[in-house]
């Protein structure tokens, strides 16, 4: 028997360990937002960066479900192209899909600093050939096959075969050996990639070639232009387009010209896959503007143009295309925080996360000498970039992300081409910056390691603030952080902690989580563990668990001061060694200290006073009622209980408690709400006789400033016949709102539900459904969501029979009685399974908390209960 009694108790641990480590139901805070609302604010995320979006997604489900899920749509929808995103090469001859990397590859976000790795299979038989918007561009290596691939979706669109280019080269080149014939389509490419119902739109520009190669994913071979590209510097991928600077004459002192390749129309694709329209002049650039040559780079979401103010090449200048577009020759002055990194492909890259980069520079290879050089816009100071680096390579010196930022702007990094039988490979690259001279230089073991911490280092580091969060208005961030606040607590602690400019941004509830009541955790109730072990048990090692009323949500808080009970999910606690009160916010620590509870000794009723010490302790705390106010930063508390006729209350610059000198109404179960105490009172004892709700409201403030005047007495605020509710009548809160629970008649047979608030407008119209509610009714009642509890049934109300004597359970819809759980009578649990239930009837009957006991004035914790969830009353 013991045995099965503890094979039954080890089940019912692991059956409510299983129901807290189980996901919640949606927070009550996420359907608060409409829906267009909720998407603007998706699309403003998205506009900064692609994986912001995928946390805000991730943050809670209804904002999941009510926002448009990026996978299937990575590539053919352009709004989900991670443009800020670039595939970060590791170095070392580690290139992307080398074996010792475990099919890894690193992504680095140009404008926070941020570096994720993700896990990319395809790599094992594809090579990268470009990087466009974020999207890869791979190719498969037994056939060639062209992927674009979305590397945080895992989306993929399928191109034709590259080898289907082979006979289009033109010239000698045809006749050339097939391996030189790769080399001139691979090498310096440039790519550029569109969407359009669907389809997608590929468009290759070779440097070496004056080539310009397109194809659809709907298409079978590549095709190449009829025309060719002017002989041009590095083509810019850009929107959808190709954009390649022209010199139409040899000389540094020519005009030089910005032109645009647009990609094929969709209407254009459908007949006969027509080749997109020649390259338009979109710019010029006289020589005593900029000299030639000219680079681009886009930043910030516009293209800049870099040049020499002259032929000396001694002064860097930059401007906008889109002013070169209007004639107007207007240098930029700054960029801000970035710096230009000008090379094989040009990047824009954010310093804010990077110490080794230096804003408003430009970075590149001198057109004079043979070397890598840095010009600062702002002073016009010429520098290394790094520690001697050349175009030879490393030499000796310290290593930086610098290098790997280097590495993303030379494509020849990513792979070397070498062909046997037609099908490519990739061996391994000997510098993590592979210069134009290609020349491989050894670097000493311990350097290499160097550079592996250093980069680590730097991913491990947090990121910058990202630009999408300062989209979102000041006030409108506000607004819903208060509209989270008024679901959950812990999802306003959520909220905040999402971003760096969202926990700015709004209030901290550090500090403040006691004298504001928005900042009351009003859903959490504190959950007993059952089997002995009360709140503070050393077998706890300090923690307490709470459970959410609304969400069925568990967390466990770790709680080295503990004491008897909660309020609004705040705890009332008594320190052991001198009764002090103090209140506790669980998840903030804030505490408000208040006078010791032995103050009141001497202030019971008259005939409570010859009693013993003991026997006046146990009619203070036992089924004690607590009320919490703040006003100004003064914590105000009211402690009603059945047994005692009086109500005692002390505020935080008390230095006792003080009784009030009026009386209570014998009352059923005192309820607080909002600050406030609800009794209800029946005028005689008999059963059919009027019942009334009253209500006794905290003291004001001013009236607390003048020697702690008592609150006002009792009101009056509602009635109730007895043909309408027969006493005894229970309060409990439920959505915000009080509801009155008692019987339609005398046999107690029929359980009805009415809302105060229609009682004290004299409107007797009972309620007809609590939703998903089940409400539980003792020593304190509870609202209860049933939602993520199984165990527990809608549309319920279970509480102790007034004729039975044992725990019941009514169906409100079907007025069905039945036992809450199997065989559960007043002296405890008889043999059956454990659920959920039996902790959250815990948190209605007090006496579980704590058992008192007394030595010289001092109270201790002698908790000693039977191997039981609760103990119920005898």
């Amino acid at each position: 028997m013991t045995s099965c009694t503890t094979k039954r108790r080890r089940s019912a641990a692991a059956t409510s360990d299983a129901a807290m480590a189980a996901p919640s139901s949606l927070s009550p805070w996420a359907s608060i937002l409409p829906g267009d609302l909720l998407r603007l604010i998706a699309w403003r995320v998205l506009e900064g960066d692609f994986l912001d979006y995928v946390r805000f997604r991730a943050v809670c489900t209804g904002w999941r479900s009510g926002t448009l899920c990026p996978r299937g749509r990575g590539v053919t929808d352009l709004r989900f192209h991670p443009r800020r995103w670039m595939m970060l090469t590791e170095g070392h001859g580690l290139y992307p899909g080398h074996g010792k990397l475990g099919g890894y590859v690193r992504f680095f976000n140009l404008y926070t600093g941020t570096f994720v790795r993700l896990k990319l299979p395809l790599f094992r038989n594809h090579c990268a050939l470009d990087s466009v918007d974020g999207l890869l561009i791979l190719q498969r290596d037994e056939d060639t096959t062209i992927h674009v691939l979305h590397p945080f979706t895992g989306d993929i669109a399928e191109l034709p075969p590259l080898a289907s280019l082979l006979n289009q080269l033109g010239g000698d080149l045809n006749g050339a050996r097939e391996s030189d014939r790769w080399f001139f389509i691979r090498n310096t490419i440039c790519a550029s990639v569109s969407c359009n119902a669907g389809i997608t739109t590929v468009m290759l520009a070779f440097h070496n070639l004056s080539r310009v190669a397109f194809a659809t994913s709907q298409d079978r071979h590549w095709t190449m232009t009829s025309w060719e590209v002017p002989c041009n510097i590095r083509p810019l991928s850009f929107c959808g387009k190709l954009y390649v600077v022209h010199n139409p004459t040899p000389t540094l002192d020519a005009t030089s010209q910005v032109l645009q390749i647009d990609h094929p129309l969709q209407d254009e694709m459908g007949l006969g896959f027509r080749e997109p329209s020649p390259p338009r002049l979109i710019a010029t650039c006289p020589p005593d503007i900029l000299r030639y040559p000219l680079y681009l780079v886009e930043s910030d979401s516009e293209i800049l143009v870099v040049g020499h103010s002259d032929s000396s090449f001694s002064h860097i200048l930059v401007y906008k295309l889109a002013d070169l577009m209007l004639g107007r020759f207007i240098p930029v002055t700054s960029i801000g925080d970035r710096a230009l990194f000008v090379e094989q492909r040009s990047l824009s890259v954010s310093t804010k996360s990077l110490p080794t980069i230096m804003a408003e520079t430009v970075v590149y290879t001198h057109p004079r000498r043979p070397e890598f050089a840095q010009f600062q816009l702002g002073t016009g100071i010429w520098s290394r970039p790094i520690d001697e680096l050349g175009l030879d390579g490393f030499a000796p010196g310290p290593c930086s992300l610098i290098h790997h930022v280097l590495s993303c702007c030379f494509r020849n990094v990513w792979y070397i081409p070498s062909y046997s039988q037609g099908s490519p490979y990739i061996p391994a690259v000997g510098n993590a910056v592979m210069p134009p001279s290609s020349r491989s230089l050894l670097v000493p073991r311990k350097r290499r390691r160097s550079v592996v911490e250093t980069s680590d280092a730097a991913m491990a580091a947090p990121s910058s603030p990202s630009p999408w969060a300062s989209f979102l208005p000041g006030d409108l961030l506000r607004l819903i952080a208060w509209l989270i606040l008024d679901g959950d607590f812990l999802d306003y602690v959520r909220f905040r902690a999402v971003y760096t400019s969202w926990r700015s941004g709004t209030i901290c509830p550090g500090g403040r989580g006691i004298t504001d009541l928005r900042f009351h955790p009003r859903g959490w109730m504190m959950l007993t563990e059952g089997h002995g072990y009360y709140p503070g048990h050393g077998k706890l090692g300090g923690y307490v668990r709470f459970f959410n009323l609304y969400s069925g949500t568990f967390v466990r808080v770790k709680l080295p001061l503990f004491r008897n009970h909660c309020v609004d999910g705040l705890l009332l606690l008594q320190r052991d060694d001198d009764t002090v009160i103090r209140v506790l916010h669980p998840f903030t620590g804030d505490i408000a200290e208040l006078s010791p509870l032995s103050t009141l000794l001497t202030q019971l009723d008259d005939d409570r006073n010859e009693e013993p010490e003991c026997e006046k302790w146990f009619f203070i705390r036992y089924n004690i009622c607590a009320s919490v106010s703040c006003n100004a930063g003064i914590t105000s508390v009211m402690l009603a209980s059945h047994y005692q006729s009086r109500v005692a209350f002390a505020t935080s610059q008390d230095r006792h408690w003080t009784v009030t000198s009026w009386k209570v109404p014998r009352s059923v179960r005192p309820l607080s709400f909002r600050g406030k105490l609800y009794v209800v009172h029946n005028q005689t004892p008999a059963i059919d006789a009027t019942s009334t709700v009253l209500q006794i409201d905290h003291p004001l403030q001013d009236q607390i400033g003048l020697g702690s005047r008592e609150p006002s007495p009792p009101k009056l605020v509602a009635t109730c016949p007895p043909d309408i509710l027969r006493y005894p009548l229970y309060l409990v809160e439920c959505d915000s709102e009080i509801l009155v629970v008692g019987h339609s008649d005398s046999s107690f047979s029929h359980i009805l539900v009415y809302k105060l608030a229609d009682l004290m407008l004299g409107r007797f119209i009972p309620i007809t459904s609590i939703g998903d509610r089940a409400l539980f009714i003792e020593e304190r009642s509870l609202s209860v969501s049933s939602k993520s509890l199984p165990t527990i049934m809608a549309e319920t109300v279970v509480y102790i029979h007034p004729r039975t004597h044992d725990f019941a359970q009514f169906q409100l819809r079907t007025g069905i009685w039945s036992r809450p759980i199997d065989e559960l009578g007043l002296d405890g649990f008889a043999p059956g399974p454990c659920s959920l239930i039996h902790h959250v009837l815990s948190c209605c009957i007090r006496n579980v908390w704590y058992i008192t006991s007394y030595s010289q004035g001092s109270l201790q914790i002698l908790f000693t209960l039977p191997g039981n969830s609760f103990i119920p009353r005898s």
